[in-house]
């Protein structure tokens, strides 16, 4: 069990519900998903100042062969909401670039491990949901290609990803 402030995590693998046998996922990859989980969900926390109005944080990360890119959601009030945009939902919130540039620990870090180890043994998304009112956390993974179309970028895909979101409420990893 890990707790870093605010956020208690309790790592344990029968909560990751990957698309292929949990033994597929690689000891690194592993290894370095349980470091991970607790630092940045602490760093999305604090990001938006412990807020009682927070209801879920998501980080999801993308990987498209090389290349990777995370991002950290939350639902406040019921409202999905971006990082850059949460005075939208909290009034008076400081979503500045400088402000949000905070979040770098968590977007950066579920990339690098995305990309880290053998890539073809790692997922292609990671969805990691924190519900922060019952302090509860689990783990999505999909081995599929997130690519839409041959101009597709990893950023068209994250956004695809929180429309599905903010439209349906779903917050698979799956497509």
């Amino acid at each position: 069990m890990g707790q870093v402030g605010f956020v208690r995590v309790e790592v344990q693998y029968p909560w990751i519900r990957p698309a292929r046998e949990v033994d597929e996922v690689t000891e690194q990859f592993r290894t370095g998903f349980e470091a991970f989980v607790p630092e940045a969900l602490q760093c999305a926390y604090d990001y938006v100042g412990h807020d009682e109005r927070v209801e879920t944080i998501w980080i999801v990360g993308d990987r498209d062969g090389d290349w990777t890119m995370g991002n950290v959601y939350y639902r406040v009030a019921g409202v999905p909401a971006e990082p850059m945009k949460m005075s939208n939902v909290i009034p008076g919130f400081d979503d500045s670039q400088g402000h949000w540039e905070e979040l770098r620990p968590a977007t950066r870090g579920i990339g690098r491990l995305l990309a880290g180890g053998d890539r073809s043994q790692n997922p292609t998304r990671a969805v990691i949901r924190y519900d922060v009112v019952a302090q509860a956390m689990n783990a999505d993974f999909s081995y599929e290609p997130l690519t839409r179309g041959p101009d597709d970028t990893l950023s068209e895909v994250a956004d695809a990803w929180f429309e599905r979101l903010r439209s349906t409420g779903n917050n698979s990893a799956s497509d």
